[in-house]
């Protein structure tokens, strides 16, 4: 016997000497049994001959519809097997086919198992630059194709600054992060440019297995120094990252590194150290009225 679907309850009137139900085949081919039975009566049993839908061919998708050009998030392509008007179908046994147009990216070759109306083979990433055109063959039944468009994975790119402010003749170590949808991007190619003064230990660098490529900047003058970062790889398109980096000029670094005690510019932090220590043995009253007193002042010691 072959599955069916029927009704299960069916209702019929005082007046009614007839009632009709309705059989839909299943997906195969071949003689169903149908029993009928109501309260009272004989039961009564017949033999329905049903048709399948036969698979008539294959449907050919691919997951998503843009997948990635790259390897970290791979897609699917699925291979259906439908009847003569497009719905899928299980009538059939073991079909295998090749894969045509997608060495790189595809398997080969592949199989609809036999009671299965689909399957699905890993699909790699490609040339974003280009579409393929995938076709799916197999034995006694028309071939079926489907055109595949590779997008670039966004690169997120992070610059890491050490520090906040620079000055004349210092040097940093920036680090550049390259991720694409929180993964770590290794082998793509970073470039450093300098719009305006400094200098990099080098201009270009491949990140590691962590994402990471690292460049040393030396500032050489004051300024808002921009730095331009580029990170490209092939399937992944490019992405460029700006950052600015603060160099103070002399006067700035006095500015900072000196402070005032009485009206006086301590410049140098030895300096302050010693009017502290001088301050816990009782000479800051007499280092006081003498400054004064070198200055106009009429106090007296």
């Amino acid at each position: 016997a072959v599955e069916v679907v029927a009704p299960k309850r069916v209702d019929c009137s005082e007046r009614e000497q007839l009632v009709i139900g309705t059989v839909w085949p299943g997906n195969q081919t071949g003689v169903a049994i149908v029993s009928v039975t109501a309260e009272g009566l004989r039961p009564d049993t017949t033999e329905v001959t049903v048709q399948g839908r036969p698979t008539a061919g294959l449907l050919v998708t691919v997951l998503p519809a843009r997948p990635f050009g790259s390897s970290a998030k791979p897609g699917f392509i699925l291979v259906e097997t439908v009847d003569k008007n497009g719905v899928p179908t299980r009538e059939h046994g073991i079909i295998p086919f090749t894969v045509v147009g997608a060495a790189d990216v595809a398997p080969a070759v592949g199989e609809v198992a036999a009671g299965e109306s689909y399957v699905l083979l890993p699909l790699q990433g490609g040339s974003v630059s280009q579409t393929k055109s995938i076709w799916v063959v197999a034995s006694d039944l028309p071939p079926a194709a489907v055109q595949v468009s590779f997008v670039s994975p966004l690169l997120n790119l992070e610059i890491e600054l050490p520090r906040r402010v620079l000055y004349p003749g210092d040097t940093i170590t920036l680090d550049a992060r390259v991720r694409s949808s929180g993964v770590p991007v290794d082998g793509a190619i970073l470039q450093w440019e300098i719009l305006g003064s400094g200098s990099f230990d080098r201009r270009s660098e491949e990140s590691g297995m962590n994402g990471v490529a690292s460049a040393v900047f030396r500032a050489s003058a004051p300024g808002d120094i921009r730095v331009q970062v580029r990170a490209s790889k092939p399937a992944y398109g490019t992405q460029i990252t700006e950052i600015v980096i603060p160099v103070l000029d002399e006067s700035e670094i006095n500015a900072s590194r000196s402070v005032k005690i009485f009206g006086i510019r301590v410049e140098h932090l030895l300096t302050l150290t010693a009017f502290a220590i001088l301050a816990q043995l009782g000479w800051t009253s007499r280092l006081f009225f003498r400054r004064r007193r070198n200055i106009g002042a009429t106090s007296e010691e």
